[in-house]
């Protein structure tokens, strides 16, 4: 019994061990996470901890019959055996029990499983608004005492956005404070003029971008218009643009443009004439977000001026061919311009899911384990059990039990 115990706790180690190596492997394909860029991988204290554990959880299961056997109950074996070689109703029960406990372990791993992957799938088809299949994006920092101003920040994004545009297989670029479907922009209180009641400050996310965004995600503008580049590098401009919801839920049935809105600091508010109205577009992680993230005011980037900027190409064929054009033009306007997380959007949208397909695949794993070996086990007792069993069955037919009536039972 010992030597088995010891054979089948080096088998179920060894599988372990496949499995880990199997996912380790399959994590090369997952974005890199952490502050030094490690791959998700498996650790060995983990290993070495589930090692152990097989190991004694095996010869635990081992050794409990050789226990049982040292201290036979030979009246209650008797009984059993004069009823033609069977379990016994004990036996019997403990088997029917470690039975259904294993099938249902099983497919509580596969429904977790099943779970994890219909997130991971949903997630990835989930609408952001728009066809983000086209577009390539770029983080990129604005660095240097050249660039204290907010002006000369928004002169040289307008024309990095301009440069872009006019690639060889570009359709149109823009810079703006938020990706979509990564970052919710910045939270701001919302007042509108007239409505000076204190519950009638709404959350939202202000977002600060050049006039070509809609343009760039493909999106009509539903009504008004966009920003000019006179507005987007004056830090005066008094405009904004409100997306469909915000201005639904503002003026429900009448129209938003020339409506005056205002971001609230403290006891002071900077009043803002809406020029147009644009379609939903959602900017948290998939999974993620709130009322105020929903309610979306784009500000020329002149009333933003951030430093930490993204950049958007839309591009005529696949985006991963404007990759290196991008980054080697991004550089050439400034070396002081550091170019970081340039990837298609469809990649970015792995980027921020990737725990989801990860735990997806782990829980796959396990679950795909689990259920082999509730087969094996099941089809084990089951043998065990009609071996046990035979000299019963035989009786039962030759008394004239029908076959089918044999294998319910």
């Amino acid at each position: 019994v010992v030597l088995s115990s010891i054979g089948g706790a080096l088998g179920l180690a060894l599988g372990l061990a496949g499995i880990g190596a199997l996912l380790a492997v399959n994590t090369a394909g997952l974005p890199r996470v952490g502050a030094d860029g490690a791959l998700v991988g498996i650790d060995w204290r983990v290993a070495v901890f589930t090692f152990v554990t097989a190991v004694f959880t095996t010869l635990a299961v081992g050794l409990l019959p050789s226990l049982r056997g040292a201290r036979p109950d030979l009246v209650t074996d008797l009984k059993d055996g004069g009823r033609g070689v069977s379990l016994g109703r004990g036996g019997q029960r403990l088997q029917a029990a470690l039975a259904v406990s294993q099938v249902a372990l099983c497919f509580g791993l596969l429904v977790g499983a099943d779970l994890m992957v219909r997130s991971f799938l949903a997630m990835q088809a989930a609408d952001l608004g728009f066809d983000h299949r086209p577009i390539l994006s770029t983080r990129a920092y604005l660095a240097g005492d050249a660039y204290d101003q907010v002006g000369v920040r928004a002169a040289f994004f307008r024309n990095a956005a301009a440069r872009l545009s006019q690639m060889p297989g570009a359709v149109a670029a823009a810079a703006t404070t938020a990706i979509p479907g990564d970052d919710g922009g910045a939270m701001r209180r919302l007042v509108v003029d007239g409505r000076t009641a204190d519950t009638d400050e709404i959350g939202i996310h202000a977002i600060g971008i050049t006039p070509a965004l809609f343009t760039t995600l493909g999106l009509p503008i539903v009504s008004g218009r966009t920003f000019t580049e006179q507005e987007a590098e004056d830090p005066a401009a008094e405009v904004v643009i409100l997306n469909q919801s915000l201005a639904n839920r503002l003026w429900p049935g009448d129209s938003a443009i020339d409506r005056r809105v205002g971001f609230r600091t403290n006891q002071d508010i900077t009043w803002l004439r809406v020029v147009g109205v644009v379609p939903d577009i959602h900017y948290e992680e998939i999974g993620e977000g709130s009322d105020a993230s929903r309610l979306n005011v784009y500000v020329p980037y002149s009333r933003d001026g951030s430093r930490s900027m993204a950049l958007l190409v839309r591009a005529a064929g696949a985006p991963e061919a404007q990759i290196a054009p991008t980054r080697d033009l991004l550089q050439s306007l400034s070396a002081s311009f550091p170019v970081y997380r340039l990837m298609p959007m469809k990649e970015l949208r792995r980027f921020t899911t990737w725990e989801q397909e990860f735990f997806g695949r782990l829980m796959g794993a396990f679950a795909a384990v689990a259920l082999l070996l509730a087969l094996l086990g099941i089809y084990a007792l089951i043998s065990y059990s009609v071996g046990r069993r035979s000299r019963e069955i035989g009786v039962r037919l030759a008394l004239g039990a029908r076959p089918a009536d044999v294998v319910c039972m």
